[in-house]
């Protein structure tokens, strides 16, 4: 499993929202330009998590 599916189902575990992994990829895909199916070069993997941490914010902020 791509390491950015890892990240963003270990954060998703966590909440209620259905379509929060959905959500994620999406976020990532559109703002970082990032598919979950890419090759990662060594300077993206180490920023995947502040990624994936910024639009778990803004999956926040938009559900409030």
């Amino acid at each position: 499993m791509p390491i950015l599916s890892q990240i963003i189902i270990n954060i998703c575990m966590l909440t209620a929202d259905p379509k929060c992994s959905e959500t994620l990829h999406v976020c990532v895909r559109d703002t970082f330009k990032i598919n979950f199916f890419d090759t990662l070069t060594e300077k993206q993997e180490h920023a995947l998590p502040f990624m994936v941490n910024y639009c778990e914010a803004e999956r926040k902020l938009t559900n409030e």
